[in-house]
């Protein structure tokens, strides 16, 4: 009897696995009215209406466009995008590579950014300064694909002899509000991270209003 009740729950936890597996699928295909549960990346075997049986395969888009009301930009689909709304006025899209590259874009209502560059990378750069960092800035300016003019500052951070963190500050005054677009790299990254921070760069378009 006992063997039969344990022989009986391994059954269920295969099963229930099972369908823990089925549910962490991330996609679900509508195929001729039939539902296919599927990954990224995966091929699946189905049948049509007619009975012949067909491949579906899902494959995730290289890039993608994140956009809001204010700005848009590509990046590439693995990358980690995030957005917090830092008060009611200031709300923030950040996008991280696994090395640490970052690009950032913070939109502003009843708030001119326009000479707040040189603020947000003191603010970037504050606990590389305590450590004792120089930080060497130059004026910069952006011209977006669409034509804008983002202006600000190109600075880079020596933390120790051969290590250098490259930062780009720029800013674009909207209205009564505006937009602060920043991207960070390490330079011991750029032969990895550099497409990705150009790509930002190349894409970002800003909605005039």
């Amino acid at each position: 009897m006992r063997i039969a009740t344990i022989f009986c729950l391994t059954l269920l936890l295969y099963h229930t696995g099972s369908l823990r597996a089925e549910e962490m699928k991330d996609f679900m295909l509508t195929i001729d009215g039939q539902e296919l549960s599927i990954n990224a990346g995966e091929t699946v075997k189905t049948k049509n209406k007619t009975g012949t049986e067909i491949e579906i395969t899902l494959k995730r888009s290289e890039f993608s466009t994140y956009s809001e009301d204010a700005f848009s930009f590509q990046h590439r689909s693995d990358l980690s995008i995030s957005a917090t709304n830092i008060s009611d006025d200031i709300r923030q899209i950040l996008m991280t590579s696994a090395l640490g590259s970052m690009a950032i874009v913070q939109t502003y209502k009843n708030l001119n950014p326009k000479s707040m560059a040189q603020f947000m990378l003191d603010q970037l750069t504050e606990d590389d300064v305590k450590a004792g960092a120089k930080v060497k800035t130059k004026p910069t300016t952006r011209t977006l694909s669409d034509g804008t003019e983002m202006n600000g500052l190109a600075a880079t951070v020596k933390l120790r002899a051969k290590s250098e963190v490259l930062f780009e500050v720029v800013t674009y005054a909207v209205g009564d509000g505006g937009l602060i677009a920043i991207s960070r790299i390490d330079a011991e990254y750029v032969e990895g991270d550099q497409p990705i921070i150009d790509r930002f760069w190349k894409t970002l378009k800003v909605t005039k209003q």
